[in-house]
């Protein structure tokens, strides 16, 4: 009688195994990656924004407003980190552009309006309330927020940000 050798590798039960453990953690990767990535982005920007906003400030201290202020004197300041500079443009984390303008929160020039496009919906959320107390005046796709002197509004900015992509205005003064 012959005698029979035992089969060596895996069994189909515990090939199913290991394929439905594999499956889950590709599952979770694809679910908790976006996530985490887009949080890694708000959590950057909210970190970035306030160091901008100290450099333009400190830049300007001795005038008597912000008239006069352009993107390209702001490149040529190096308020910006360099990944935001792209040639004489700016470009914000999200594929979108960064634009500085004057802006008048009381009196003529007396601000500085960042205006960031193509911000997705989470990290609009998360990025403004970041920047509450940073900034006076946040709107998002031309609503206000946050008025200046008040508190951000998280059921306008609940609402404001939903959309796949957002602009959203910072405003700032000295």
């Amino acid at each position: 009688m012959k005698q029979r050798k035992k089969q060596s590798g895996f069994t189909l039960i515990e090939l199913a195994i290991v394929l439905a453990i594999a499956a889950a953690v590709i599952y979770v990767g694809f679910a908790v990656v976006p996530s985490l990535l887009a949080s890694n982005k708000s959590n950057a920007e909210t970190s970035a924004l306030p160091a901008i906003v100290a450099k333009i400030q400190k830049n300007y201290a001795t005038q008597p407003n912000f008239a006069g202020v352009t993107t390209a004197g702001l490149i040529g300041l190096d308020v910006f980190p360099p990944e935001y500079v792209n040639g004489a443009a700016l470009a914000d984390r999200w594929g979108g552009t960064i634009t500085p303008a004057v802006a008048t929160i009381v009196t003529a020039s007396d601000g500085i309006a960042l205006t960031y496009t193509n911000i997705p919906q989470q990290e609009c959320v998360d990025v403004a309330v970041g920047m509450e107390r940073t900034m006076r005046i946040i709107s998002v796709g031309g609503t206000v927020v946050k008025a200046d002197g008040g508190v951000l509004n998280r059921t306008t900015l609940g609402t404001q940000c939903n959309n796949a992509t957002n602009t959203m205005v910072f405003t700032f003064g000295r």
